[in-house]
C-alpha cells in the first residue's frame, strides 16, 4: 500500500561554471508519512524539515526519521480558526504564522529521538503577536539574518502575507535574544496593499482601518512570494468582474508614500474600532504579466 505522503529531499550541487551543466541530482532522504502534510521549511545544517497538518508542527530529523511533533491549539475555541500558514527555523527557535497571529516556540531538544516523538505535547509559544481583523491564507517569509546592531544580537525576518478579500500585508519581524530570560518579539507593519474598494491612502492606519471593515472589494489576491532578503516580492491577483490574472512585483526598497515609522504592532495598539495604530507605506506593485482564463460566462 502507497504512502498518502512522500517528501523527497534533493541535493543539487550548483557550481560557478557558466552555463547550465548537467548536474548530478542526489535524493539523500525519502520520507513516508501515513497522514497528508505539508512541508513548511527546511534547516540544511541541522538536518531538519518542518512540515504541518492542522494545528500540528512535525520536525523530523531526516537523517534518523525521527519525529518530533507539537501541538500549537491553545484552549480559546476561536484557535480552531487559526491554523497554521508559514513556518521558518530561527536559530534555537521556530517562527510560526499562523491565520490570525505570529507565535514564536523553542527547537525541540536535539537530537531528535524516538522517546520524544511517541506523543504531541501542547507547546506554549515564548512569545506572540495577534492580528485579529485579518484572515491570512498564505504566507511567504524570508531567509532569518543576524544582526549584532543593538544591545542584544537579533535575527531580522519578513513575511509577505494575503488576505484574500482584504489584501497584501508586509510584517518586519525581530527577534531579540537577551543573554538571559526570554526573547523579545517585536512585529512591525511595513506596508499594505489594499484589495479593497476605498480611496488609496499612503497611512498604512488609514488603509488597514477601512480593510478590516469591509469584506468586498476590486479583486482578490491568490498568491504572493518575498525574496530570501525580504527586499523584492511578487504576488497574483485578479480584479473583480475579470477573466484576467495580474503577476505584480515590488521591491521594499523603494520609498512608497510616506515614510516607514519604526513603530511594534502590540495587540493594545489598535483603537476601539479595531483599527492598526501605525504609519508607513502602501505598497505599489506594478503589473509584468498578465494571463487570461476561460470566461463561463459566455461572454467574447
Amino acid at each position: 500500500m502507497s504512502s498518502p505522503s512522500t517528501t523527497s529531499i534533493i541535493r543539487i550541487p550548483f557550481s560557478s561554471d557558466v552555463g547550465y551543466p548537467d548536474y548530478n541530482y542526489q535524493e539523500i532522504a525519502t520520507i513516508l508519512s501515513s497522514s497528508a502534510q505539508i512541508t513548511r521549511a527546511i534547516n540544511p545544517d541541522l538536518h531538519l524539515i518542518a512540515f504541518s497538518r492542522s494545528c500540528y508542527i512535525d520536525v523530523m530529523d531526516w537523517r534518523t526519521q525521527e519525529c518530533f511533533s507539537m501541538s500549537t491549539q491553545s484552549e480559546d475555541l476561536d484557535e480552531l480558526w487559526n491554523g497554521i500558514v508559514g513556518v521558518r527555523f530561527c536559530e534555537a527557535y521556530i517562527l510560526c504564522v499562523k491565520t490570525r497571529s505570529v507565535e514564536l516556540y523553542p527547537l525541540p531538544p536535539l537530537p531528535i529521538s524516538s522517546a520524544s516523538s511517541t506523543s504531541a505535547p501542547r507547546i506554549r509559544p515564548v512569545t506572540s503577536r495577534a492580528f485579529p481583523n485579518t484572515t491570512f491564507r498564505g504566507v511567504s517569509i524570508s531567509h532569518p539574518q543576524l544582526r549584532h546592531d543593538g544591545s542584544f544580537p537579533s535575527w531580522m525576518v519578513s513575511f509577505l502575507a494575503y488576505d484574500v478579500l482584504r489584501g497584501l500585508f508586509h510584517y518586519q519581524v525581530t527577534i531579540e535574544l537577551p543573554e538571559s530570560g526570554l526573547p523579545l518579539l517585536t512585529v512591525t507593519l511595513a506596508g499594505v496593499h489594499a484589495m479593497t474598494s476605498l480611496v488609496r491612502s499612503p497611512s498604512i492606519s488609514a488603509l488597514a482601518a477601512e480593510i478590516s471593515g469591509r469584506n468586498t472589494g476590486r479583486g482578490f489576491v491568490s498568491a504572493c512570494c518575498l525574496g530570501p532578503e525580504g527586499k523584492r516580492g511578487v504576488w497574483i491577483e485578479r480584479t473583480r468582474g475579470s477573466t484576467k490574472r495580474s503577476v505584480m512585483v515590488f521591491s521594499a526598497t523603494t520609498p512608497l508614500g510616506a515614510p516607514i515609522r519604526e513603530t511594534t504592532l502590540w495587540e493594545n495598539e489598535l483603537d476601539p474600532e479595531g483599527r492598526f495604530m501605525v504609519d508607513g507605506a502602501e505598497i505599489d506593485g506594478r503589473p509584468v504579466f498578465e494571463i487570461g482564463s476561460y470566461d463561463l460566462r459566455g461572454v467574447s
